[in-house]
């Protein structure tokens, strides 16, 4: 009984833990996979069976997909080249490091800043053409939007999933 509290607890936390990080662009989704992992290895059991872990290791995956993969899309979208898609999922992921240091949202204001610049940049060089590189560099942008709520609504998700099986 004791090990189960305790289990439950630190899902509680890293539960929480993983979704305000997964908020601010950290990868909260592997902390609520830790959670999960925590809870069978302290109770000892497979409460959370293998195939429930694999699936919770595939919605982290594809959160960091989403999260970064929108930037691209939308910035094709929006008339990028594919160097102009390249560029701004590159922009998006230097953006990310270099904003960590800043306040509580620097992460993610540096990502849809990198983003959008990665694209706008590419296109500059490519098209020469300062009104479809705007065009594009929005796209990246919106798309990066996108990405931030998907990778936060998965983290939900995967919360709800824990707390389905283990409650």
């Amino acid at each position: 009984m004791i090990p189960e509290i305790i289990a439950i607890t630190i899902v509680i936390i890293l539960s929480l833990a993983g979704l305000i990080v997964s908020f601010f662009g950290i990868s909260g989704t592997w902390i609520i996979l830790t959670g999960a992992a925590a809870y069978n290895l302290i109770t000892w059991t497979w409460k959370i069976s293998l195939t429930w872990m694999l699936i919770l290791i595939a919605l982290a995956i594809t959160a960091e997909m989403l999260e970064f993969g929108l930037s691209a899309i939308f910035a094709r979208k929006y008339g990028a080249s594919k160097t102009g898609m390249m560029a701004a999922m590159i922009g998006g992921i230097i953006g990310a490091v270099v904003g960590i240091p800043g306040l509580l949202f620097g992460s993610i204001i540096g990502m849809l800043i990198g983003a959008f610049l990665g694209a706008l940049i590419a296109e500059l060089i490519i098209q020469k053409d300062f009104n479809k590189a705007i065009k594009a560099g929005t796209g990246a942008f919106i798309g990066g939007i996108g990405g931030k709520l998907g990778k936060f609504l998965i983290a939900v998700a995967m919360i709800v999933i824990l707390f389905v099986i283990i409650l």
